[in-house]
Formats: C-alpha cells, sequence, structure tokens
C-alpha cells in the first residue's frame, strides 16, 4: 500500500518526504535507541543513482563516532526493513558513499500522482486559502514619466511571486506604490508652468511630460531647483491650482499604465500611491517623537541611526515638507493595520538595499515585528551601451519594447510556421512569453543585459523554447485515438514506466511543488523558470527516444498520459510565471 492519499488539495511531495522522514527517524532510534537530528535534502546533480531523497549521515557520525559511509550501509538496510514490515511499497533506500538515498516508485508516480495529476489539472497544487496574508508591493512607477524597460523586473518579479503564493492558498495583497508625490512634483509643475503647452499635453501626455522633466534638467541651476521646491511645499499644503495640474497628470498616467499592464497581464488589488500616506504621515511622525526616535538636524527632523552603523534618515525637511523615507513608514504601518502580513515585500532594485535597511530598522525600533518586512531585490537590466537615466532622456520604452518583440517573434513563426493560424495571437504570446521568461530565468538579484537575440532563440532556456515544447506535446495528443478529455476520464489502464528518460520524466513531474515551495523560502521565481527548463528538455528526450503514435497499444497509451501529463505541469509553470501558453505554434 501506499500510505499516501491523494486528494487534489493535496501536496503528495509534501506527504512522501514527512513519511520518509518519520520512517527515517525510525530506522535511527532502532539502530542507535536514541533520536538524533539529521537533514533530508534534494540530491544536487541528481542522476538515475542518487534517489529521490537524500539523507547525509555525517551529523549521525559526529555523534556516534562512527564512520559515515558505515552508518548510511545500516540505515538503508533497516529503512528497507521497516517498509517491508509496514507493507509501504512505495519507498526503498541504498546507501551511496555518506548517503542514504530514498527512492519512490515510478509506477506509484506514474499510476497514482500522475493520473491523479491529469484528472484535477486545474487544482493540482492549488492549496485551499490557509488565510495568511502577503502583502507585495511590486511595479511602482513614477507617474508623469514614461513606463521604461526599467520598470519590467519589478512588474514580472512581483507579479510571479503573486502567483506562486496564491496557489499555495496564500491571500495576497498586490500594492503597486506610485511615485506620485515628492519634490520631482515640484519640479514638474514648475516646468509645466514655465513652458507647458496645454494642447501638446492631451495630444502626448506621457511623452510630453517626460520632455518637460528632461527640459528642467537640462536648465536646472540653484535658483530653479530652490523654486520648484517652493512648489512642493505649495502641494503639500493643498494649493488648489497645483493639486488640480498634479491630478491631471496621474489621472494621464495611470490611463497610460493600464494599457501596459493589460498587455503584460498584470494586475493589482490597489493602486495607492505616495500621496495616500501624506495626511496619515504625521500620525507616524507623532509616533517617531513619543519613542524619542528622531531629532533636530539643521532645520530638519531625522531618525538617529548611527547607534546601528547606518546612515540617519530625514523625515521631514527644513521646510516642512514630508519625505519619501515618512511616507514609507507610514505605508508600512498602514498596510500591518489594514492586512496584519505575515510577508511584506518590497520588490525593489539592488541599488536600494541600504534604504531599506534603514526602514527596516526605524519599523522595528517603532515596535514592529521585523521579520514581517523583506526587501525583495533585484539587480539591473542593462543596454548594450550602459545604464538608463530617466534625467537625461535615455529610456527604453516599454511599449516600443513590446511592439517591436511581437514583431520579430511574428518574423520567426512566418519563417518556422507560414500557413499557422492566429500569427498575431501567438506572436504576442511568444514574444511577451520571450521577455517574461528572459527575466525570470535569471536569479533576480544578478544584472541582465537586456538581448533581443537570446528572448525568441526557440532552441534556448527561453520562454518560445517552452511554448514550443507545449506545442509539441499537443500535436502528439492531437495525433493520437484518444481526445484528450477521454484520456482524463478513462485513466483505468496501468500506465507503463519502462525506460531511463520516462523514469526521469515522472520523477521531474512530481518536482513542482518543491520548486514552488523553493520560491516561497526565497521569494526566487527563477526557481519555477528553471525547472520548467529541465522538464521542458527532459520531455525533449523523451520525444525523440520514445515513440509515441503507432506503438504497441498499451504503451501508446502509457505515453499519451505522460505526453499530457507533462504539458499540464509546464502549463502551470508558465501560469505561475505569468505567462499566456498557446496550442498551435
Amino acid at each position: 500500500m501506499s500510505k499516501i492519499e491523494i486528494n487534489s488539495q493535496e501536496d503528495v511531495l509534501v506527504q512522501l518526504k514527512q513519511l520518509t522522514i518519520s520512517l527515517l527517524r525510525k530506522a535511527i532510534h532502532n539502530k542507535y535507541d536514541k533520536d538524533i537530528e539529521f537533514n533530508l535534502e534534494l540530491p544536487v546533480n541528481k542522476t538515475e543513482d542518487t534517489g529521490f531523497f537524500a539523507m547525509p549521515t555525517f551529523a549521525i557520525a559526529k555523534q556516534t563516532k562512527k564512520n559515515p559511509k558505515d552508518i548510511a550501509v545500516e540505515l538503508a538496510e533497516e529503512f528497507d526493513s521497516i517498509v517491508k514490515k509496514e507493507k509501504i511499497d512505495i519507498l526503498n533506500a541504498q546507501a551511496l558513499n555518506a548517503y542514504v538515498n530514498i527512492f519512490v516508485s515510478h509506477d506509484y508516480i506514474a499510476n497514482d500522482v500522475i493520473k491523479h495529476l491529469v484528472k484535477n489539472y486545474k487544482t493540482y497544487l492549488k492549496e485551499k486559502k490557509n488565510r495568511k496574508n502577503i502583502v507585495i508591493e511590486f511595479s511602482s512607477p513614477n507617474i508623469a514619466k514614461p513606463f521604461g524597460i526599467g520598470h519590467l523586473r519589478s512588474t514580472i518579479i512581483g507579479n510571479s511571486l503573486y502567483k506562486v503564493y496564491h496557489r499555495l492558498g496564500y491571500n495576497v495583497i498586490r500594492m503597486n506604490h506610485l511615485g506620485d508625490w515628492g519634490t520631482q512634483f515640484g519640479k514638474l509643475l514648475l516646468a509645466y508652468e514655465k513652458w507647458g503647452d496645454e494642447q501638446k499635453l492631451i495630444k502626448n501626455p506621457i511623452d510630453y511630460l517626460f520632455s518637460l522633466y528632461v527640459k528642467f534638467h537640462s536648465e536646472e541651476d540653484e535658483a530653479l531647483l530652490e523654486e520648484a521646491r517652493s512648489y512642493f511645499m505649495k502641494l503639500e499644503n493643498n494649493d488648489p491650482e497645483l493639486l488640480k495640474t498634479w491630478e491631471l497628470f496621474k489621472e494621464l498616467s495611470l490611463e497610460h499604465f493600464k494599457n501596459i499592464y493589460q498587455m503584460l497581464d498584470v494586475d493589482f488589488d490597489y493602486h495607492t500611491g505616495e500621496s495616500f500616506y501624506v495626511k496619515k504621515s504625521k500620525d507616524t511622525l507623532d509616533l517617531l517623537k513619543k519613542a524619542k526616535l528622531v531629532k533636530e538636524d539643521e532645520g530638519a527632523l531625522i531618525v538617529d541611526l548611527e547607534k546601528y552603523d547606518l546612515p540617519n534618515s530625514i523625515v521631514l525637511k527644513s521646510n516642512g515638507t514630508s519625505t519619501y523615507f515618512l511616507r514609507d513608514l507610514t505605508s508600512a504601518i498602514y498596510r500591518i493595520k489594514e492586512f496584519n502580513p505575515k510577508k511584506l515585500l518590497y520588490v525593489v532594485g539592488n541599488e536600494q538595499s541600504l534604504y531599506f535597511t534603514q526602514l527596516f530598522k526605524t519599523l522595528e525600533l517603532m515596535g514592529y515585528d521585523p521579520n514581517i518586512f523583506e526587501h525583495v531585490k533585484f539587480g539591473l537590466i542593462r543596454l548594450p551601451e550602459g545604464k538608463m537615466s530617466t534625467r537625461k532622456g535615455k529610456i527604453v520604452l516599454m511599449e516600443d519594447v513590446l511592439d517591436k518583440v511581437i514583431d520579430l517573434a511574428k518574423e520567426k513563426i512566418i519563417e518556422k510556421n507560414p500557413d499557422l493560424k492566429s500569427k498575431d495571437m501567438v506572436a504576442k504570446a511568444v514574444g511577451i512569453s520571450g521577455i517574461f521568461f528572459g527575466d525570470l530565468s535569471n536569479d533576480r538579484v544578478k544584472d541582465i543585459m537586456f538581448d533581443w537575440d537570446r528572448l525568441l532563440d526557440f532552441e534556448g532556456d527561453t520562454g518560445p523554447y517552452i511554448l514550443y515544447s507545449i506545442a509539441r506535446a499537443i500535436s502528439i495528443l492531437e495525433k493520437s485515438e484518444y481526445s484528450m478529455q477521454e484520456i482524463v476520464d478513462h485513466l483505468e489502464k496501468h500506465i507503463i514506466v519502462n525506460t531511463e528518460v520516462e523514469k526521469k520524466l515522472v520523477e521531474q513531474i512530481l518536482r513542482l511543488s518543491s520548486a514552488m515551495h523553493d520560491v516561497v523560502n526565497s521569494n526566487a521565481p527563477h526557481k519555477i523558470a528553471k525547472y520548467a527548463i529541465d522538464l521542458a528538455r527532459t520531455f525533449n528526450e523523451f520525444y525523440h527516444s520514445c515513440p509515441v503514435i503507432g506503438e504497441e497499444h498499451s504503451l501508446m497509451y502509457s505515453r499519451i498520459v505522460l505526453t499530457l501529463a507533462t504539458k499540464d505541469i509546464l502549463d502551470i509553470c508558465m501560469q505561475l510565471l505569468g505567462i499566456k501558453t498557446v496550442r498551435h505554434m
């Protein structure tokens, strides 16, 4: 018997791991008459000889003064004795050097887990609500500026984290913390008053506002900057004319962002900008004063962090205007009160690491649990010619990027499959998959170079390669004598798993949940992307070495089910990465 109960919300891999741990504990206690702590891990550089789980014996050797290789042999034998006695026929153990390697029956994975998967594809690994709240702040562009490629990483990393947390049952609150307040708006309002043209604004609002921003910085001197500061002070003091113009800038910007988010298929629960927290920041300032965390410095109020080896942070400028830091403190306090989150994640670039250290330390000094907060940092997107700068006007517009990548994808599709219907729809899916996967396949903390050729490579570790693998699987299924629904409805036949590549494939199918939990533990979506690439490559090995159509009936049926299961898992992976799939390419 399996000792594993499967239903639509159960994570089989977690149950297998728990069962393995309980059996190993028994084996250790039986051999040494005491309980010893140990680790169970997934084998690194896995081969067919390293099993599904691996237990290193070094810690046990340290406590028992025995050779770790001898311990591995003893515990593997004891483990097998226990599973035989308890009639658990899905696990067995083997010693390899200083490791006890646990193997899971491929027959069990194929005929229990995979059958369950294809029957319950829509709910597979979709856990029931666990009622824990996760707040994710991501994207967060500045109003009155174009949505550039520099906003891409925060947007799609945050979106992918939302999808993984949500599938695992968390209640996720998606916050778009718009940059809609601060001295830069004093600059923009002043620039519009000096050089603005209402007709140009209405005709092409974002490009025009951006050109005014760039012009201000080209003309900037101390007198102009001081005047811009006074304009922002008027804005904070609710000057009606300035507020009216600022509201217009914001409205036009949100319309621009809405178009981008629709194209990327990204959504938010709240578009709550900095301006939302301005009035509330007065209460935050009172809390800081009450806790004796602020002091005056040259007319400004600062949080003194020097004793923690951190720079001091200004919360109120000498002219009485609020700072980004004070508004961020206020937003964190508001989110804690409003949502009581288990985690409050900030998906913001590496360059803000020191800032978030200051922010989290201040919140801790105010009495908030420091374990709630996490800076999910990421590297820059770099152009071949260097770093982007909005002040200099050197920016790659997101709309231009999307248009170009879709056009390039369409060229490739016409070249590869000129008879394909719905070329425009497929080109959009392929192009956006290239952008998303090109980002998410990288460890988020590293800088990435924007490379058109790599994004759309159908043979490399790319989004189009995964989409092509899914389309290939669908093509096999469409050529079979069974419809996909018939496969799902008639799974009573035994699935045969004979070859090494079939065994490798069924193991990898089961490992999706491990990749999902790795993402949650590290907030690193590239672990899903890497898993998807590994699975797609194994599927292509399977495709080339294990014929499906035309094989003996039971073998053909088995391989059809494996093909459908692989397609389903790759579909889920792409959903978790925020990428739409297509049936044909």
